[in-house]
């Protein structure tokens, strides 16, 4: 279909004359019986009021098949947001490590703080039970800082030799 064809079909689905679908779009009658007859062709302005009117696409009224209808800019939009996700996740990997650096130091802390008041309701006596009891812990919460902040400083390292290339 045309883009006459078209326009005139979509002003017959609403029941409009030409005479009030020109009040709507601002334009004379005569311009839209041009369009609708194929002697003319709406401007570029007029052609997106039409759109917005009727709810439809330019791609819709200016393509006469719709396998007609170019789709390039769908297919490199896809490979270009992949590489855009890459691209964040390189410069800001470093973060992952700093979060695991967090965390370890907050379970510390937390087992830190139980420590002390496990002592401070049982005295001396028990301290050697609870630090030989929490001790794997301890050691474990330590492995996560180091390591937290050792893989921060690797992946800051190699995105800056990789922002080099």
């Amino acid at each position: 279909m045309t883009l006459g064809e078209k326009l005139k079909m979509l002003r017959a689905s609403r029941g409009l004359s030409q005479e009030q679908l020109a009040a709507e779009l601002d334009v004379s009658r005569q311009a839209i019986s041009k369009w609708e007859c194929g002697d003319s062709t709406p401007d570029l302005d007029k052609l997106r009021t039409i759109c917005t009117y009727f709810g439809v696409t330019t791609d819709y009224l200016i393509w006469e098949n719709e396998e007609d209808v170019p789709t390039g800019g769908a297919n490199t939009a896809e490979p270009m947001k992949r590489e855009n996700v890459r691209e964040t996740l390189r410069k800001n990997a470093d973060w992952a490590g700093y979060a695991l650096a967090i965390i370890g130091a907050a379970l510390l802390l937390r087992l830190l703080v139980s420590i002390i008041v496990m002592l401070s309701l049982g005295g001396w006596d028990a301290f050697l039970a609870v630090l030989w009891t929490c001790l794997p812990h301890i050691l474990a919460y330590a492995v996560l800082i180091a390591g937290g902040i050792f893989l921060a400083r690797w992946l800051k390292k190699r995105g800056e030799k990789h922002d080099d290339l």
